[in-house]
């Protein structure tokens, strides 16, 4: 990103063009881009990234340069911050992602639960394992159009804390998700955090004494 005639640091406007750049690159052109791309381009170039990045998302090539993964998680990041903007875009591309079942799917969940887009429960629950001894899969649904069905676990999971209405069962199926999830929730300041927070607070409000003081055994 450091251009020979700005020797030292860069202007801005400077910065948020190469950004663009890399973001735009089309794949076969991208070499040793770091692995954060992605995310940190959607925090400081906000708007101006999802349409690159909304392309990434959907690319046909999902590992070279900025993969599928990478694109779909920032553009959550964006929808979490702008939702009257980007939430209805989100719901589309995410529906997509379901029907078709491509390699993103894992993330496309991720992605519908720090978004809480309920109404894909029930896709989400025709996608889920029965049980943590279920294998996981992918194979073809239609060999002529090629769409794909998947059976996931995180599907499951998900599905099990929006069905759960006992709040102490609730409370313990939160736990076991963030420990299962632990890599997501390191910084206390990211939104998905805090959704994780708010709803383990909801599920505990009402819990009395003898409850409470099992969580912290049950997560250990």
């Amino acid at each position: 990103l450091a251009a020979a005639e700005y020797p030292g640091p860069l202007p801005l406007g400077i910065l948020d063009q190469a950004l663009l750049e890399l973001l735009r690159r089309k794949p076969g052109t991208q070499e040793n881009l770091p692995e954060q791309l992605a995310a940190r381009a959607s925090y400081r170039l906000g708007s101006k990234a999802w349409e690159p990045l909304q392309e990434r998302a959907q690319s046909e090539y999902p590992y070279e340069g900025i993969t599928r993964e990478q694109a779909l998680s920032a553009l959550t990041f964006l929808a979490e911050t702008d939702p009257a903007e980007y939430l209805p875009k989100m719901r589309e591309l995410l529906g997509a992602k379901l029907r078709d079942g491509d390699g993103s799917i894992d993330v496309a969940l991720w992605s519908i639960w720090q978004l809480d887009l309920r109404e894909f429960k029930k896709d989400i629950e025709r996608i889920a394992t029965n049980s943590p001894d279920d294998y996981e899969w992918t194979g073809l649904r239609n060999a002529r159009k090629g769409a794909a069905r998947t059976i996931r676990h995180r599907a499951r999971h998900i599905a099990a804390l929006w069905n759960e209405e006992n709040s102490f069962t609730r409370a313990r199926l939160l736990i076991a998700f963030a420990t299962t999830h632990a890599w997501a929730f390191t910084q206390p300041d990211e939104p998905v955090t805090k959704r994780l927070l708010d709803q383990l607070a909801s599920a505990t409000r009402n819990l009395d004494k003898d409850q409470l003081r099992s969580l912290p055994d049950f997560a250990s």
